[in-house]
Formats: structure tokens, C-alpha cells, sequence
């Protein structure tokens, strides 16, 4: 239960800082540890860390077996075709499992709002050992 509100609650923080803010979802498939597909939320913009911006955001990867929830603090560094951006990650498993992780990733722009991304991830599933992965899709910006 104490997941639940705090899964709720950070979607709550993030969606009313995202108001002012613009947002993507993304859809995707995820290789590794786990298979399965990939949706997310991202807050852009939400901090400024050296003339750059963080993006926070919550992605849930679901597979036949559960699903692991990611909440990503994910700093860019902008070039003039792609967005490159990397950060720390934090979650947590249906099964009980809490991770801490790195992510990091590129994103190919292929209109003003859509995007094509592509990201590598490395976790520690605590009690379980590391695990690496790999996610590939669209991000759709409102």
C-alpha cells in the first residue's frame, strides 16, 4: 500500500509541475532484464543544472511475469540533431524489489513532436545482483 500512494503521489508532484511545463510519453520495447514493453511520463525542463535542463520522469516497464517502475531524474546535453541525456535511476518491482540504477540514452527528432529514443540502463536489483537493459521507441511531446 505504501507503494501505491508513493507511486501516486510522485505522479501527482510531477504532473502539476508538468502543467506549466511541456510533457512526453513515450511507448517502447524493453530488452534485458526484463522483456516486455515500456510506457512513461517525463516532466521536461522541470530543473536547470548548468545551462542545461532536467527532465523528471516515471517509466513502468511491464512484462509477462510483473512490471518494475523507474523514477528518472534525467540530465540533457543538446547538439543540433540529438538529445543526448543520462541520469540516476530509482524504483521498485511488483514483486517488492527496490532498485537504484543509471540511465542513459539519445533521442532523434522526427517532427516538433515526435521522437525516436533509444537508452541503455543498468540497475541494482537490491538482493537480487545488477542487471543491464536496453529500451527503444517513440516519445510524443504535447
Amino acid at each position: 500500500m505504501k507503494k501505491a500512494v508513493f507511486v501516486l503521489g510522485l505522479g501527482l508532484a510531477l504532473s502539476g509541475a508538468a502543467m506549466a511545463q511541456p510533457y512526453s510519453v513515450t511507448l517502447g520495447g524493453t530488452f534485458g532484464n526484463p522483456n516486455g514493453f515500456s510506457f512513461g511520463f517525463t516532466a521536461n525542463n522541470l530543473w536547470n543544472l548548468g545551462g542545461n535542463a532536467v527532465d523528471g520522469r516515471i517509466i513502468a516497464d511491464l512484462t509477462g511475469s510483473g512490471a518494475v517502475f523507474n523514477f528518472d531524474a534525467l540530465f540533457n546535453l543538446p547538439t543540433d540533431t540529438v538529445n543526448f541525456y543520462a541520469g540516476p535511476s530509482l524504483g521498485f518491482t511488483t514483486g517488492g524489489t527496490f532498485l537504484a540504477g543509471l540511465v542513459g540514452g539519445a533521442e532523434f527528432a522526427l517532427t516538433n513532436q515526435f521522437d525516436l529514443f533509444a537508452e541503455a540502463t543498468l540497475k541494482n536489483y537490491f538482493g537480487s545482483g545488477f542487471a543491464g537493459g536496453f529500451r527503444f521507441g517513440v516519445a510524443y511531446t504535447f
